[in-house]
């Protein structure tokens, strides 16, 4: 079994009043394919199809959200291979 890979992301979101800190972890399997978690509890996951940022079951985050965390992935992602991530 291959390790997941845990990306640390600075995104911010207001929950009734309190800011909370998401964490994404990638798929051993699919390079596109993140489970999002907040405090160590799976609150999603997102997948990129094409360019664009998608939620592949409910999640508790709107598609603006989607978006911007999935944009901040894509800049790591780009840090490290440096080169763009678009295609699935």
């Amino acid at each position: 079994m291959s390790k997941l890979n845990r990306i640390r992301i600075d995104y911010r979101y207001k929950n009734w009043g309190k800011t909370e800190r998401i964490v994404c972890e990638q798929d051993a399997e699919d390079d596109y394919l993140f489970v999002l978690l907040k405090q160590g509890q799976n609150v999603g996951t997102i997948y990129k199809a094409g360019k664009i940022w998608k939620s592949s079951h409910n999640n508790i985050f709107l598609p603006a959200d989607i978006a911007k965390i999935g944009e901040l992935i894509d800049e790591h992602l780009q840090q490290q291979s440096g080169k763009p991530m678009f295609m699935r």
